[in-house]
């Protein structure tokens, strides 16, 4: 063991979950700009609403599930936006 309490291991394991909540919080973040840079268009022609997406992701970033509700966003609207984006009809 080590002098001041932690073994190598322990140390492993909390820079480990450390890093996995930079990972988290950065994908919250990235879905939360990505959904603001995307032009009004985009969003009408893929059928969704940008300030209700805002809304999911900003609100569930500030209760502790943001990388879940970025999740539901990057399943939902983002295939249709991305579709929107190219021009193509979204289905």
């Amino acid at each position: 063991m080590a002098r001041n309490g932690y073994s190598g291991l322990g140390v492993l394991f909390i820079l480990g979950g450390f890093g996995v909540a930079m990972a988290l919080i950065a994908f919250t973040v990235w879905a939360f700009v990505d959904i603001l840079r995307r032009p009004r268009r985009q969003w009408a022609a893929a059928g969704h609403q940008q300030a209700v997406w805002a809304l999911v992701v900003g609100v569930g970033a500030l209760l502790g599930v943001g990388a879940v509700a970025a999740l539901l966003y990057v399943l939902a609207p983002l295939p249709r936006l991305r579709a929107a984006g190219r021009g193509q009809p979204a289905t």
